[in-house]
């Protein structure tokens, strides 16, 4: 029996191993049993004491540490969900380092995790994020309900209750499956640099992959009113605002996938290199050698429906990233 009050140290242990299991179940039985697939050292009392928790990759060998301040953090589903949705992402793509605006993005993804773990368990106060940590004498918590709109400045946690809001929206529409599926599948895509804008277009392509475009339009309208998609369902261009610039950037993903278009690479100064863009199966579709060139086009014609990993390589740069068509 595992039997423990407040006072014992054991309960935070315990009720840590609880939710990271059930949690890791739950988006195994969705089909992304492969995300997170690797032990993870847990410290219920960690911190130093602080207010404050913390995933932490450690070169491939990843923890979780949750502080004592306040209300010790392992005490709350919330906390411990929000800091292993970081992991989540972690293993998706292996990205680090991220730009301001992904790591708002990340913050928005993490909170959206702990409130769909937490509402299906009951729906009481499900907006409240952080609801036994926070909203107390100790800090104000966060909200899923946010009234603010895209951009609202550059604070990363600003930023991440906007992309929760929509997405607890698109949870409220179409049901906590559907949404975490959406959650799960595009975040494959995010790369170093990507904002909400990027992000949302990328959870539209997640489901087309999966449902075959059939809630489009919920996807687009919840999008559109917090101001991340334009009434046209395209991304708005405020997230340029918080994007510093690339040694390769990427525009039109939108028009690839959806219209046709080229595909645009621009380079912040002129470059020689080569381009590969390799199947889901790691076959080689297109092969491309420049010189000398400040932006180039790929092309969607004569592909086929599916997920594609474009290979960029030059003598300043590389980059790797997932298209869909």
């Amino acid at each position: 029996d595992f039997y423990y009050n407040r006072s014992e140290s054991g309960f935070e242990d315990v009720n840590a191993l609880y939710h990271l299991t059930a949690f890791h179940d739950h988006i195994a039985s969705l089909g992304y049993d492969t995300l997170m697939k690797v032990g993870v050292t847990v410290d219920t009392h960690g911190m130093l004491g602080a207010d404050n928790s913390a995933f932490n990759r450690n070169g491939g060998s990843p923890t979780l540490d949750f502080g004592t301040g306040g209300v010790d953090d392992a005490e709350d589903a919330d906390v411990i969900i929000h800091e292993y949705s970081h992991g989540l992402s972690w293993s998706a793509n292996g990205n680090d380092n991220f730009n301001n605006a992904r790591s708002g993005l990340d913050e928005g993804l993490a909170d959206y995790f702990a409130m769909s773990y937490s509402r299906a368990l009951n729906p009481f106060g499900w907006e409240k994020i952080f609801s036994w940590d926070g909203h107390n004498e100790f800090w104000g918590g966060r909200t899923a309900t946010t009234p603010n709109n895209y951009p609202a400045g550059a604070n990363i946690y600003a930023v991440g209750e906007i992309w929760n809001a929509a997405m607890s929206a698109i949870y409220t529409d179409l049901g906590q499956i559907v949404a975490d599926k959406l959650m799960l599948e595009s975040m494959h895509f995010f790369t170093n640099t990507t904002a909400l804008s990027e992000a949302a277009v990328y959870v539209l392509q997640s489901d087309t992959l999966l449902f075959a475009a059939a809630h489009a339009a919920t996807i687009c309208n919840r999008f559109q009113s917090k101001n991340i998609l334009t009434v046209n369902c395209t991304p708005s261009s405020t997230e340029d605002l918080l994007k510093p610039a690339a040694p390769i950037a990427i525009s039109n993903s939108y028009g690839f996938s959806f219209l046709n278009e080229d595909l645009e690479i621009v380079f912040d100064q002129s470059a020689s290199g080569q381009l590969a863009l390799y199947d889901i199966a790691g076959q080689k579709v297109r092969d491309l050698h420049f010189k000398n060139s400040k932006k180039i086009a790929l092309s969607p014609e004569d592909l086929a429906a599916g997920i594609y990993i474009l290979n960029i390589r030059t003598e300043h740069a590389q980059l790797s990233i997932k298209l869909s068509k």
